[in-house]
């Protein structure tokens, strides 16, 4: 069994469209808007999840960088690699790593 709990940052959304603006975190589980600076909704959950999931498939993380920078130019130019998992698996973590 896994749980994956951190509410040291975490705030009540009385309105979920709100924009946020906090910006804390490790930055290769953050969206490229947080990573940017730029306002964000909840949904950038998702794609720390989907960090997570193609971690654990496999045992590292999409993209690795040595700075912000070099990370948000990376998640924008490189495609995911997937050395494992089934198509739909893939389909997945492609959506919930989609850039917008």
């Amino acid at each position: 069994m896994f749980k994956i709990c951190d509410f040291g940052f975490s705030k009540v959304i009385k309105d979920p469209t709100m924009a946020l603006h906090t910006c804390v975190g490790s930055p290769i589980y953050m969206a490229p808007q947080i990573l940017e600076k730029k306002n964000y909704s909840a949904k950038c959950d998702i794609w720390s999840l989907g960090i997570i999931y193609y971690e654990l498939l496999h045992g590292a993380v999409p993209w690795t960088a040595r700075s912000e920078k070099d990370l948000i130019m990376k998640i924008k130019n490189q495609k995911i690699v997937y050395t494992y998992g089934e198509t739909k698996t893939q389909n997945i973590i492609n959506k919930m790593l989609e850039v917008n």
